[in-house]
C-alpha cells in the first residue's frame, strides 16, 4: 500500500509538472536594446573585441614582435606559462580613437590566468605590464 501511494503521488506530481505553462527559470527581456552599427561600420559600442582575420593579423604581429618576445622570455622563467595565440584577447576601444589594446594570457603555476597587456601602435606593441585576468 506504500507503494502504491508513492508511485501515485509522484505520478500526480510529474502530471502537474507537465502540465504546467511556462518555465520558471526564463530569462528577462533586456532592459535596453541593442545600439545599432554607425556609419563607419562600427558596432556603436565603446569596446569591441576583434575576431577573424582582423584578429589573426594584429596577433600574428605581436606573436613575432619583441616586445612579446622579451616578456614570454621573462614570464616563462619565473614560471609562467603561455596560452597561445588562440587565446590572445584584441579590443578597440571606439571612444579613445580607436585605440588596440591586446591581451596574450598566461597561466601561472597556481593556477591562475594573467594578461600581459600591450597597445598596438601601427606595427609596434607598447608593453603595458601584466595583470590577473
Amino acid at each position: 500500500m506504500k507503494g502504491y501511494l508513492s508511485l501515485m503521488f509522484g505520478s500526480l506530481i510529474i502530471a502537474v509538472m507537465l502540465m504546467m505553462p511556462g518555465n520558471s527559470a526564463q530569462a528577462e527581456e533586456p532592459v535596453t536594446t541593442p545600439s545599432q552599427e554607425s556609419e563607419d561600420g562600427h558596432c556603436g559600442c565603446d569596446v569591441e573585441f576583434l575576431t577573424g582575420a582582423q584578429r589573426n593579423k594584429i596577433a600574428a604581429e605581436l606573436n613575432s614582435s619583441d616586445a612579446f618576445k622579451v616578456v614570454k622570455n621573462s614570464l616563462e622563467k619565473q614560471g609562467y606559462e603561455w596560452n597561445g595565440s588562440g587565446a590572445t584577447e584584441i579590443i578597440i576601444n571606439h571612444s579613445m580613437g580607436d585605440v588596440i589594446f591586446v591581451g596574450a594570457m598566461f597561466t601561472a603555476e597556481d593556477g591562475l590566468v594573467y594578461a600581459a597587456g600591450y597597445l598596438y601602435n601601427g606595427g609596434q606593441f607598447i608593453n603595458l605590464g601584466i595583470a590577473p585576468y
